[in-house]
């Protein structure tokens, strides 16, 4: 990943200021160019993961203004946001980019259209899920990288993916202190990615144009080949090289952009034996240098040109930035091929603990010592080290074969080279002596790890950085069981807080889960994070209910139902309609209310005789409905008599008991009451039965902060009799 990143638009790099060791909080980098009758703005994610996330949402771009309000003696301050066009910047379809580019005028377009549409299969030998998932996260580095480079080279592909935004400033309205205020809003779900919009103050009045030209450009010259160097920087994203035999006319030497050094140090020492590569001591206005001390190649561009010897050729460099535009050239330099006689390097170079925290490096002298002017020594962690350390303050003498390096950290590699320097300051490294100081100590498990999963399948996976400094990365793992194995996705570990996953929203599963392990560059493993839970989206409706028993008697309906009790279930309903009519709820069940999968539910709703129908659907915590229960339906035919209970209540606050009153009604025959009681409206259920005789009862069961409705219905042999009006009554 680290090898695709080099080629990311270097003026983004620039504004973030991070270099591959440091932590990388997901945010939008932002910059822009006053040209003096217009403004460019560009912006970038600084991962592809956000980036990819982007893509999908995009972002919108609003003019800030700061409108002033309340009193003279207390004015305050206020925000106001304005969106500059309706439609959002995001990238266009793969159809329209196809179109736009069809005629081949940009060819960095169809270089984007490829890298975000097109099949980037990096699968190498290995085979199963964990390759062909490393082999994804690669593929999408690299869509990332290229499609922002070809951004930073071409202006219209920069428009194309929704990463640009100009506008003319004559016809800008209420500027303020003659400042443009943007503010870059990524439409994303802030609590799956944790990223800010971005607020960016454009002075109108400063014109500010690219002035930059490549800088510190020297030669060096061997056997057959001249090395023109220059200074790698942070404000060009590719370079075109020129070459010339009499200083005034000039030819292009490469046709496509220059990005980086096409050969590794390595490999240049391995072609050209007598390469020597120097450091920019200082620089006259020919492009002569007197080195002194090594510098390594990444600090430079490199490019080697193959020439005859004993020939004067020069050089002249432009750059182009994240805007398109071009640089003005260099200064030139010369340089002539030229045989020379070399100094040999230290051998049998060795790196020995001598103590804790203390090495001691031995070598042996070049057998042409005579050449020899002294010796540098440097140390490095990492081959990738930006700047090596040189742990002599000066040259060593000749005649020195050894050299101690104190305080040494422990849990790191240490990479020795020994520079031979000769009279004319050119420097032959030797090979590399290399030692690890063991590291037993294991990383903190990583904290505040979250999982989140949208409607497509996504699973953004985050958590914090470690404290520690000497975090290699970070390895992910998942589940789709609690108690089962937590199986490894990551290959390598990730160097960012944040992994993105795909999950089969289709299956089962209602859950994924997530653990994180930290790595310590000594290999050490941290114990395990907190599980983090990821909820899946709900594609499955609840099972159907089925009707187990049902009753109809003149004056109610009873049924029993069996239900789902997936713990998914939010409510069941019992529904009822007049012959088909529109259905009404008559009652809300909870599924704390069912017992042994079944529901008993009874309708004493019936007011008058006729055909009703009755079903129960469920709901789950997705907002899902089940398919309805088989529809039953009720002839009911009201019974003759017909007696009015009425009522009269009220709540006792200091025996804390609601008083329920009602006069007899006028029957000779043998009879009883039922009460009925409604809590909250969340429908009526049986609640008492009294004999005849009595007329007022006490609920003692009652909570505060609740209504109650109340009922009494006589019954005789198990049918209705009369109906009870309701009294409604509510505890404070």
């Amino acid at each position: 990943m680290k090898k695709i990143l080099i080629f990311i638009s270097i003026i983004f790099l620039h504004i973030c200021g991070a270099n591959a060791q440091e932590k990388i909080e997901p945010e939008i980098l932002v910059t822009a160019r006053n040209y003096g009758d217009s403004v460019v703005v560009r912006w970038a994610p600084n991962n592809s993961v956000l980036w990819l996330i982007c893509n999908k949402y995009g972002y919108r771009i609003e003019r800030v203004f700061y409108d002033e309000i309340g009193t003279e003696d207390n004015p305050q301050i206020v925000e106001r946001y304005v969106p500059v066009r309706d439609a959002i910047f995001k990238p266009l379809s793969q159809e329209q980019m196809i179109e736009r580019y069809k005629d081949e005028k940009h060819p960095q377009g169809m270089v984007a259209t490829e890298f975000l549409y097109g099949d980037v299969d990096l699968r190498g030998e290995e085979t199963g899920p964990i390759a062909t998932m490393k082999a994804q996260e690669d593929a999408q580095d690299m869509r990332y990288a290229y499609t922002l480079l070809a951004a930073d080279l071409d202006p219209d592909v920069a428009d194309a993916i929704g990463l640009r935004y100009s506008f003319r400033i004559r016809d800008l309205k209420d500027i303020q202190d003659s400042s443009v205020v943007l503010r870059i809003v990524p439409l994303v779900d802030t609590s799956i990615v944790n990223v800010k919009p971005v607020i960016y103050d454009i002075d109108i009045s400063f014109k500010n144009e690219l002035v930059m030209t490549p800088t510190d450009v020297f030669t060096e010259s061997g056997d057959g080949y001249i090395k023109l160097q220059w200074r790698r920087d942070n404000y060009f994203t590719a370079y075109f090289l020129e070459k010339s035999v009499d200083s005034i006319n000039f030819v292009p030497i490469n046709k496509t952009p220059y990005l980086t050094s096409e050969d590794t140090q390595e490999e240049l020492e391995s072609r050209y034996p007598e390469y020597a590569p120097s450091t920019l001591d200082s620089i006259n206005s020919v492009g002569q240098i007197r080195p002194l001390y090594p510098r390594p190649l990444y600090s430079f561009h490199t490019y080697l040109d193959t020439v005859e010897n004993g020939r004067t050729f020069y050089y002249r460099i432009y750059g182009v930035d994240g805007f398109g535009d071009t640089s003005k050239y260099s200064y030139i330099v010369s340089g002539v091929g030229i045989k020379e006689k070399v100094l040999d390097p230290a051998t049998d170079v060795k790196a020995i603990q001598i103590s804790e925290n203390k090495v001691k490096i031995t070598w042996k002298e070049p057998v042409n010592i005579q050449k020899l002017q002294g010796y540098f020594i440097s140390h490095a962690n990492t081959f990738a080290q930006e700047n090596i350390d040189f742990i002599t303050e000066e040259l060593l003498p000749p005649g020195t074969k050894e050299f101690t390096h104190s305080y040494v950290k422990e849990g790191l590699y240490n990479i020795y080279f020994v520079y031979a320097v000769d009279f004319n300051g050119k420097y032959y490294p030797s090979q590399v002596a290399t030692i690890y100081l063991k590291d037993s100590i294991k990383p903190a498990p990583p904290k505040n790890v979250k999982a989140t999963v949208d409607s497509s399948g996504l699973c953004i996976i985050t958590w914090d950085h470690n404290e520690e400094d000497d975090i290699e990365g970070y390895k992910v793992y998942y589940s789709m069981n609690l108690n089962q194995v937590f199986n490894q996705i990551t290959e390598v570990p990730t160097d960012l807080n944040m992994f993105l996953d795909k999950v089969n929203v289709f299956m089962l599963n209602t859950v994924i889960y997530y653990k994180i392990i930290a790595v310590d560059v000594a290999g050490n493993h941290s114990d395990f994070s907190e599980v983090a839970v990821g909820k899946i989206p709900d594609f499955h409706p609840p099972l159907k209910p089925l009707v187990k028993s049902y009753f109809v008697g003149n004056e109610d309906v009873k049924f029993t139902f069996i239900v789902d009790i997936n713990p998914d279930i939010k409510m069941h309903y019992f529904l009822k309609r007049k012959e088909n009519d529109k259905w009404d709820t008559v009652k809300t069940i909870s599924p704390k209310e069912v017992q042994n999968s079944e529901i008993n539910v009874i309708d004493i709703e019936l007011q008058e005789s006729g055909v009703f129908e009755y079903c129960l659907q469920s709901e789950d915590m997705g907002g899902l409905f089940s398919v309805p229960s088989q529809v039953i339906t009720a002839k009911i035919n009201k019974s003759k008599n017909n007696f009015v209970v009425k009522l009269e209540g009220k709540y006792n606050s200091s025996d804390k008991i609601i008083n329920i009153k009602w006069k007899k009604i006028d029957f000779d025959k043998d009879f009883h009451y039922v009460i009925y009681r409604n809590i909250n409206n969340n429908g009526w259920s049986m609640y008492e039965s009294v004999d005849k005789e009595i007329t007022e009862f006490n609920d003692k069961q009652i909570k505060s902060a609740t209504n109650y409705k109340y009922r009494i219905v006589p019954f005789r042999m198990g049918g209705k009799i009369g109906t009870g009006e309701e009294i409604v009554i509510s505890v404070p």
